[in-house]
């Protein structure tokens, strides 16, 4: 499998701007505080500055963000530069005040990313770039490559778990498109921080599809648990790995059912503990595919 989703990482072995920076809390631990949204915003537009440079290209890219903010378009002087250009002042006007805000404001990059008139090199440079804001700003997202060069943002509060279980997982589920999907639209719902309900719900359908399609079967998640312990035994883990495996999806089913499929009473903690339990279960059965335990 590809594993085809891959974050774009902002540490000192892949930027040198992060690298100097971990040098120096080492020496003064105290000064790694993050400095929050407005902060984020203003690195963002100077990446774009220099993203842009002195192109003309950018037309089409200004009248979708016109779109997506409800602005209506004026004539653009290209001759100006991008930092003298509608588009820049639209985005340095743009109010990073609410939670729904930054929620449109990544929406915003990614269309950015996706640019027609910019080529691979420029949109990697500025990924990293957007990847230093994010965390210098604290923000929770990570921005992540695609399969087709294409960036998407997702949710992400503990890198280390959040690695392993969300973005190992995705790339992994490849060969699962029908999981995959599902499992991307959690994720999507969760970094918006809302309709809590829906993203669990999706992601007890991307583990159930993918023992459908893993078991060549139409079972139901429930109905499905002979046979992972089964895989799992074939493997040759423990008995008592097992046993807490399957118990752990037991109740995970079971609180699907009666929170979230036939209530709406799950809260955010709860989506969140979903997603890395959902990624634990598929990650230790996508193992298989990659290598021999």
């Amino acid at each position: 499998m590809g594993g085809k989703v891959r974050q774009v990482l902002a540490d000192g072995e892949h930027s040198e701007r992060m690298k100097r920076r971990e040098s120096f809390l080492l020496r003064f631990p105290d000064a790694g505080g993050t400095d929050g949204h407005e902060k984020f915003q203003m690195r963002c537009i100077t990446a774009l500055i220099e993203y842009y440079g002195n192109s003309e290209d950018y037309l089409a890219d200004y009248m979708d963000i016109c779109d997506m903010l409800g602005q209506g378009y004026r004539e653009e002087a290209f001759h100006l530069g991008f930092q003298n250009s509608n588009l820049c002042t639209l985005l340095a006007e743009f109010e990073l005040r609410e939670e729904s805000d930054l929620y449109l404001w990544l929406q915003i990059l990614e269309r950015l990313l996706d640019s027609p008139g910019r080529g691979d090199k420029q949109k990697k440079r500025l990924a990293l770039k957007i990847a230093e804001a994010l965390k210098l700003s604290g923000i929770g997202a990570a921005l992540c490559r695609l399969e087709g060069g294409r960036y998407a943002f997702y949710p992400a509060t503990e890198p280390f778990l959040d690695r392993a279980l969300v973005f190992d997982v995705l790339g992994w589920l490849d060969a699962y498109p029908k999981a995959r999907e599902q499992y991307r639209e959690a994720l999507r719902l969760l970094l918006h921080g809302d309709r809590t309900r829906k993203a669990i719900d999706c992601l007890r359908l991307s583990l159930e599809l993918f023992c459908k399609q893993r078991y060549q079967n139409e079972k139901s998640l429930e109905n499905q648990f002979s046979l992972i312990g089964s895989e799992l035994a074939d493997r040759g883990l423990s008995a008592e790995l097992r046993n807490l495996y399957t118990t752990l999806l037991t109740y995970y089913a079971k609180f699907n059912n009666e929170h979230v499929k036939h209530d709406d009473s799950a809260n955010a903690a709860e989506a969140d503990f979903a997603l890395y339990l959902t990624g634990s279960f598929l990650r230790l059965l996508l193992l298989s595919d990659r290598e021999t335990l």
